[in-house]
């Protein structure tokens, strides 16, 4: 007897995830762990560099930390603003071809 899935709505992503892998083999264990790599690293990753880098980016533009001290209200405004002008990630895989490959149609 096959269970209805649940909507995907109602799921976390993880837990979609290991519902395909564990029904009809829609999903494999190692793709499944792959994913799961791919969906909790970069989430550590932010985490873990985001205080630094916002540190370094509030000592690089003093007039900006002062504006924060000034009014302590502007603080979840600035954690926005700084995560999108000091982003964790560092680096980002290219999709920029190294090679390009020309076919002839006849």
């Amino acid at each position: 007897m096959r269970v209805p899935f649940p909507p995907l709505h109602h799921l976390p992503l993880l837990d979609c995830l290991i519902t395909a892998c564990d029904s009809d083999d829609r999903l494999g264990e190692e793709e499944l762990a792959s994913l799961a790599v791919l969906l909790l690293e970069p989430g550590h990753e932010t985490t873990r560099n985001f205080p630094g880098n916002a540190t370094l980016s509030l000592r690089q533009h003093s007039a900006e930390l002062d504006r924060i001290r000034q009014n302590p209200n502007c603080i979840p405004a600035a954690l926005d603003e700084l995560f999108g002008f000091s982003s964790p990630i560092s680096t980002a895989a290219s999709g920029t071809p190294t090679k390009t490959h020309h076919t002839r149609r006849h």
